[in-house]
């Protein structure tokens, strides 16, 4: 099984977020942009950019506290002289 990028959340919230986010790409491309229209292709588009946006939502959330403890294990190095 390859790893989610939601595998450090937990393993029931991260499996959720995955499965919703990939059935998301799945969607996207399904359609054959070969005889799409017009319409198609700017909702595909518009479609894109809103999985795009919560892809950056979800990787911030999680970088938040990830570089919280690396500013707080810095400000204890410089501190204590580590």
């Amino acid at each position: 099984m390859p790893l989610s990028p939601f595998s450090t959340i937990s393993p029931v919230c991260g499996k959720a977020l995955s499965m919703r986010l990939m059935g998301k790409y799945d969607k996207l491309k399904a359609l054959n942009l070969d005889t799409a229209t017009n319409t198609e292709l700017l909702e595909n588009f518009e479609e894109t950019i809103n999985v795009c946006r919560r892809m950056w939502e979800i990787h911030m959330y999680m970088m938040y506290g990830v570089y919280t403890a690396f500013v707080l294990f810095e400000q204890m190095t410089k501190h204590y002289w580590l």
